[in-house]
């Protein structure tokens, strides 16, 4: 070493020697003699750096600890000298430190033990025999920094990977002899807990952490397979975690490809590209398989099998259509399997067939066709503001103001938010501090007293960006935390609503918190430190003066809009456990202000200890059961799962139905939803080691909270049993028969229900697990194994029901059923055998009719009757061949029944029935005008569904006597029912022609429910198209032009839809095998309609009355302009657009052109430059160019297009007459 180092280390920047003392200290095994002094000094020096150290992530620590392991040995001391000084070092129980005769105090202890052992992990590659003894004082501290959060896990899991590999590379005996278990269990419990770690850079890194312990336990064992087998019979392919274990154990050994040979294990991998939570995992895992298989290993495994065929055609097109998956399957699988193994032809014929294409074409063309400008959107809030009305009649006519005043209190706050902007750039120049003082305070009084929304935002983002300036300057970085104080001083007299009115308030703490992007973000910990201290004490807690704002509400919702960031959620992470105790704290105040955010909190604080389960069921009733592993939350969460546990454990001793009693059962349910959310797996790689918890939560459900009397309480319980409860292990069937025996044996009502919500909640989770796996191989039903005696006892319930109907009847004295209970009963009964309605043939509308006025007021009795109501229907539906009289006179009695929700229920079950429309159209007919409508309503619904359905099937029918008796009715519903039977069954072409002449009237209302009306009724017309003369169809072809460039996607759907399915396809190859793109099917139809015009020109000028939004619309008496004006050609586009397909379908249908329908072939050859040549327009003089106003250029288009139609049906009457 040079004799200078020392001094470099004091007046240079010592990062650098320090990488090069590592760089070279390793060539050279000790020092001379002279040169150990020196070599103490540096050492010394570095301590110092070391152990004065408090900041996580500092790379010149990181560097400092790694140079003092690469000088430390060096030293010609003894050869234990190194491992004896590392040994110390962890050992250490106090912040005194005695090295080289200097004394240090270590600023953090358990940060200087983390320090030393990565820096000794970095230095020292040398094999000891006591570094086994080092590893395992190392492990201590690295396993309670990653077995739960703490402000070191981050880095300790950085240790925890060198620590892993040095472990690999070890020869102490005592490590790989089988007997001793003890740390690799201490391993395995890291890395199972962290698979649901929220931190994304643990998550990863704990998947590398895996890979070399499976190397390990490879090198120790001989084998892995007992792991994969656990993680192919166990765990879910619904879960993520799957996919990175199996990915893991492809790369580190071969033995277990054989699992890919399985049919079933193929397609579940592919169905995974369907679920956006897998799609990532699943890719890599595909990549992992696919870089270990030869071409011809690859061809046999996915297309001999007729893997990839089969998918592509289910997603494709049909009920399981998805094109998002079909686009992931392109483009992350094949694109790398086509790099790889270029000679497989089913890759390219996929080219050649066009998938890629059509796929991308028709999945982009609904979203880009109709994207908003800002100005449009400026202009539709604009009008909703004008035609909006204001709820009071006090003071209406205080309220209103002219125009003029409005445009110039919205100029005040445009002015505002622009002012704000102006201020935070002149803030961050920083040219004295006056001027940044005064511009920060600028920015936070508009944000303490402006109300409106536009300008709080706007001042948000300013004041964000001037703090984010004056954090990264040391003279200014106070000032915004001088602020930040200020606001979280205790002072509601002066303090703002939380709400809309203060909502300046809020935002402004939350941009003066976020806006730190040091290292480590420091303000974030300073805050949440701040308010969880000023928090603490709950006892404080107490009613406010009206008018002004809880200064603990205030706290609350300042750590809500922290808690939901997700960009600092890496900083809150060590703090969510403690969040989440005062939250559960201030739920119990009786404070309704404190209590509401506290619950608002706790609404931000379970997605981040849970995680997202919604979006990953099929069925919206599994809202739950899909976050986290619970061993993740027991793991990382020790104290706040051992609080939740405690209160469980205490309520559960509770019983009795006291006011006491009851707000201690509801004062649970927050930690119910909490579990409910949790997943479990029943496999050690996954719930390792939770089993304990999720043991004693179980049997407190059982034994308490699945009998509570609380329905509420007893649904979340019945959550957290399913949540708490494996599906994937084929006992869950005898599981399953063993609840139902309980049921059944129970005379407790509050345990059955109870039981039953389990038994509901864990089919459909099953049925879930199988829909999502399974739906490839067509649709789905479950084998249950259940036994006939079984089945006959759940039948029998519906017996019972009957009989005490039958006895209340008599009046005879009966018991009285529990509805909820029994509905859950028929929901299971039916759907044990949805096969066999038969018992419901029978129904006791007699006995309903009597005991409604009594029963009614049972809680569920209208669930249950409307239950009851569906399986009749659902018995009907089976048996429409079978229909006869008394069956119409039993769906008579039903409509007129005393209870309306039976009818409404029943009408919706059966969703249409084509027999019985004649019957329902005279019932509606008959109805008189003191209906109820709620029930007419859903008559008329079901009634267009039976007409839409006739007219599908058989067309045939006449109703001509049925429509002039709707003809006297001006109810618009019953207007709705006539034009539908019109457009369906009639043969009056005046009728139709009326019809269609209303249609097209009402295809440009304003109301999106009126245009959808339109799209439903040119739909019905559509089936027959064929049939009505050349006016008719005229009228439709128009009417759909306007409907397919309506702005809602779904009437563009229609009408295109059946369009192409009606119309089209008579004329267009191969049409039934793909739908084509909205603008194509529009281009088809113009052609029709200016061919069809010629035919039957009923003397409407439709270019005129497309394109009458081209118009000058200048107010010449407005004095003040208004903002929210836009020149510009966002309207205009479609009108553009339509007069140059018009010029070019009449001039190609003028010149008999063979093939007038491809209108790109006009766009590549520069064919619309003949109309601007017509018109006039000049593009040689750049003045008269800029100078053209947009309504005149548009203008004289049209009138050259409305030339060349007359011009065009003059030349084709005149053709027609010869």
């Amino acid at each position: 070493m040079e004799m200078d180092t020392f001094y470099k280390l004091r007046n240079c920047q010592d990062s650098t020697i320090f990488r090069k003392l590592i760089s070279t200290v390793s060539l050279r095994n000790s020092y001379e003699r002279e040169n150990v002094k020196e070599c103490q000094m540096i050492l010394t020096y570095i301590m110092e750096i070391i152990s004065g150290n408090s900041e996580l992530g500092n790379e010149r620590v990181l560097l400092a600890s790694h140079a003092f392991y690469a000088l430390l040995p060096t030293l010609s001391y003894n050869s234990r000298y190194l491992e004896n000084t590392v040994m110390r070092f962890q050992q250490l129980d106090s912040h005194d430190l005695y090295f080289f005769e200097s004394r240090y105090t270590i600023s953090d202890l358990e940060l200087f033990k983390l320090l030393n052992a990565y820096g000794y992990l970095q230095a020292n590659k040398k094999d000891t025999h006591i570094e086994y003894d080092i590893l395992l004082l190392m492990f201590d501290i690295i396993y309670r920094n990653c077995m739960k959060y703490t402000r070191y896990s981050y880095f300790a899991y950085k240790v925890l990977y060198a620590w892993v590999k040095k472990l690999k590379q070890t020869s102490d005996t005592r490590f790989w002899c089988e007997s001793n278990c003890t740390i690799e269990r201490k391993l395995e419990a890291i890395i199972f807990s962290n698979w649901s770690n929220t931190l994304n850079d643990i998550r990863k890194q704990n998947a590398q952490i895996f890979n070399i312990y499976l190397r390990i336990m490879l090198q120790k064992y001989k084998d892995i397979h007992p792991i994969f087998t656990e993680c192919i019979s166990k765990i879910s392919w619904q879960n993520e975690v799957k996919y990175i274990i199996l990915t893991e154990i492809c790369q580190v050994s071969d033995i277990e490809f054989n699992f890919i040979k399985n049919p079933q294990h193929l397609t579940e991998l592919c169905i995974s590209l369907t679920k956006n939570s897998l799609r990532c995992s699943s890719t890599k895992l595909y990549l992992t398989i696919l870089r270990k298989l030869s071409e011809d290993q690859w061809k046999e495994l996915f297309i001999n099998q007729g893997v990839f065929k089969f998918i592509i055609n289910l997603w494709e097109s049909g009920k399981y259509e998805d094109h998002n998956a079909l686009q992931s399957l392109f483009k992350y699988w094949f694109e790398p399997t086509i790099e790889m193994h270029c000679n497989v032809p089913f890759l390219w014929k996929l080219c050649d067939e066009g998938y890629f294409f059509r796929l991308h074409l028709q999945r982009m063309a609904a979203k880009l066709l109709y994207s908003s400008s800002f100005a449009e959107m400026g202009l539709a809030i604009d009008e909703k503001i004008k035609i909006s009305e204001i709820e009071t009649s006090n003071n209406y006519d205080e309220l209103q103001l002219s125009p003029a005043h409005q445009v110039l209190i919205s100029c005040i706050w445009m002015s505002l938010k622009v002012s704000c902007e102006i201020v935070s750039e002149i803030g961050m120049m920083m040219q004295s501090n006056a001027q940044v003082k005064y511009s920060m305070d600028i920015i936070v009084t508009v944000l303490l007293k402006c109300r409106h929304k536009g300008v709080v935002e706007s001042a948000g983002v300013a004041i964000a960006n001037l703090a984010r300036r004056l954090y990264d300057q040391n003279e200014y970085s106070e000032l915004p935390r001088a602020h930040l104080a200020s606001l979280l001083e205790e002072d509601a007299g002066k303090s703002l609503h939380l709400t809309r009115r203060g909502a300046g308030l809020s935002i402004m703490f939350h941009r003066l918190v976020v806006s730190d992007n040091r290292r480590n973000r420091p303000t974030v910990h300073f805050a949440v430190r701040m308010l969880l201290r000023s928090l603490k004490d709950f006892s404080t807690v107490r009613e406010v003066e009206p008018g002004q704002d809880s200064s603990w509400a205030k706290r609350l919702y300042f750590l809500r809009t922290l808690v939901a960031d997700k960009e600092i959620h890496p900083q809150l992470v060590p703090y969510m456990e403690e969040i989440c105790l005062t939250c559960f704290e201030y739920m119990r105040s009786d404070v309704w202000t404190v209590r509401n955010a506290s619950l608002q909190l706790y609404g931000a604080v379970v997605p981040r200890l849970v995680g997202q389960c919604s979006g990953r069921s099929l069925d919206e009733e599994l809202d739950f059961g899909y976050g986290y592993s619970v061993n993740h939350f027991v793991t990382h969460y020790p104290t706040l799962a051992s609080h939740m546990y405690t209160q469980l454990r205490d309520v559960s001793k509770i019983r009795g139905t006291s006011n006491a009693a009851l707000r201690s059962y509801s004062s649970v349910a927050h930690i119910l939803v909490l579990l409910s959310k949790l997943s479990t797996s029943d496999c050690d790689l996954v719930d390792y080691p939770a089993t304990i918890f999720i043991t004693k939560v179980k049997r407190l459900l059982l034994i308490s909270f699945l009998s509570n009397p609380m329905m509420y309480i007893r649904q979340l319980a019945a959550k957290v049993y399913t949540a708490f409860t494996s599906v994937t292990d084929s006992s869950i069937y005898s599981y399953l028969e063993a609840i139902a025996k309980v049921i059944l044996s129970s005379h407790d009502i509050n345990m059955s229900h109870g039981y039953l919500l389990i038994y509901g909640y864990l089919r459909k989770k099953i049925n879930n697990n199988a829909e999502n796996s399974l739906r490839c191989t067509g649709d789905l039903k479950l084998s249950w194994i259940t036994s006939i005696t079984q089945y006959v006892s759940w039948k029998d319930r519906y017996a019972l029901i009957s009989k005490i109907w039958n006895d209340m009847y008599n009046q005879e004295e009966t018991a009285q059923p529990c509805y909820m209970l029994e509905t859950l009963f028929l929901q299971e009964l039916s759907f044990l055998d949805q096969s066999d309605c038969s018992i419901f043939a029978h129904y006791n509308f007699k006995n309903i009719e009597y005991i409604v006025p009594s029963q009614k007021i049972q809680p569920g009795f209208f669930q249950f009757i409307g239950h009851w109501a569906r399986l009749h229907a659902l018995h009907l539906r089976r048996n429409l061949k079978y229909l006869n009289d008394f069956d119409k006179e039993i769906i008579h009695d039903i409509l007129n029944s005393n209870c309306t929700e039976q009818s409404i229920e029943f009408l919706n079950a059966l969703s249409h029935c084509v027999p019985l429309l004649e019957f329902i159209l005279k019932y509606l007919i008959s109805m008189s005008s003191n209906r109820h409508q709620l029930l007419f309503d859903t008559i008329v619904t079901f009634t267009l569904n039976t007409i839409k359905h006739v007219s599908l099937e058989n067309n045939e029918l006449e109703f001509d006597k049925i429509i002039e008796e709707f003809n006297e009715m001006t109810d618009s519903s019953m207007i709705r029912v006539r034009n539908s039977l019109i457009l369906a069954f009639s043969k009056n072409e005046t009728l139709i022609s009326q019809a269609l002449s209303y249609v097209f009237d009402i295809s440009m209302n304003e109301k999106q429910s009126v245009r959808l009306m339109a799209a439903e009724y040119i739909e019905l017309a559509l089936h027959r198209h064929a049939k009505f003369g050349n006016s008719n169809k005229l009228t439709i072809m128009r009417c759909c032009l306007i409907l397919l460039k309506d702005e809602i996607i779904e009437i563009r759907e229609i009408v295109s839809t059946a369009l192409q399915r009606h119309v089209l396809h008579k004329h267009i190859f191969n049409l039934t095998l793909c739908r084509l793109q909205h603008e194509v099917v529009y281009q088809e139809l113009l052609s029709d309609v200016i061919h069809l015009e010629s035919i039957a020109d009923d003397g409407m000028d439709f270019i005129q009355y497309f394109t009458r939004a081209v118009h000058r619309d200048v107010d010449f008496n407005a004095t003040i302009e208004n903002p929210f004006n836009h020149d510009d050609s966002t309207f205009y586009r479609e009108e553009s657009k339509f007069l140059n397909m018009c010029f070019f379908l009449y001039e190609a249908s003028s010149d008999n052109h063979d093939d007038p329908l491809h209108i790109t072939y006009a766009i590549q050859t520069g064919h619309f430059g003949k109309l601007r040549e017509k018109a006039g327009f000049r593009y040689d003089n750049l003045q008269e160019v800029l100078h053209l106003k947009e309504m005149d250029y548009l203008a004289r288009k049209k009138e050259i297009v409305i030339q060349q139609r007359k011009l065009f049906s003059t030349t084709h009457t005149s053709d027609f007459k010869s």
